[in-house]
């Protein structure tokens, strides 16, 4: 009699607990990466990728290999090591997994955020990924658009940048010298 009771009353506590976890609102916990509708556009088409832009949260994330493949790079992961390189005719660049830097022609930048595997795919945000090849980027909307970035000759031409391989520290201060005379400074 008293099995009996046992086993009555454990049936009675698991359909008590099972009843009260379905009643329970299930709670929605928020994706870190979600997939995005931003467009990207680079030298005036749409960057058709097979894997969609993800954002994790004010960041927007591509996938690698198909990114830096459409710019004419070439691009191998390395499964051991975690890590994607990058190779152009003029760069090389490693990214890592979950690391918060990127290595480009030898030297070691920040990301804004990781580089990390999301669904299966190897993702990196935009703006990092698009600097290390010398581009830029700005949104408009809901797009995004690349562009080479180039020292324009208009811009060195008003000193506004400075070449520090031909300009010599002499030069460079009689020009601060002349600046700080037309401005009145001096």
């Amino acid at each position: 009699m008293k099995k009996l009771m046992c086993i009555m009353l454990a049936a009675f506590l698991i359909f008590t607990l099972q009843l009260s976890a379905a009643a329970a609102p299930a709670k929605k916990v928020p994706a870190a990466y979600t997939p995005s509708s931003i467009n990207i556009v680079y030298d005036g088409k749409p960057l058709q990728l097979k894997h969609k832009p993800m954002r994790y949260k004010e960041f927007i994330l591509v996938p690698v290999q198909e990114f830096y493949e459409y710019l004419g790079a070439t691009v191998t992961w390395d499964a051991e090591a975690e890590m994607t390189a990058v190779t152009t005719a003029t760069d090389s660049i490693l990214l890592f997994k979950n690391q918060k830097s990127v290595i480009v022609n030898g030297v070691q930048y920040p990301l804004v955020t990781p580089a990390v595997v999301v669904n299966g795919t190897f993702m990196v945000e935009i703006t990092s990924a698009a600097a290390a090849l010398n581009y830029g980027v700005y949104t408009d909307g809901n797009t995004i658009y690349m562009e080479p970035l180039e020292m324009e000759e208009a811009i060195m031409d008003d000193g506004d940048v400075y070449d520090q391989e031909t300009q010599t520290e002499e030069e460079r201060e009689q020009e601060r010298i002349e600046r700080a005379y037309k401005s009145g400074i001096i």
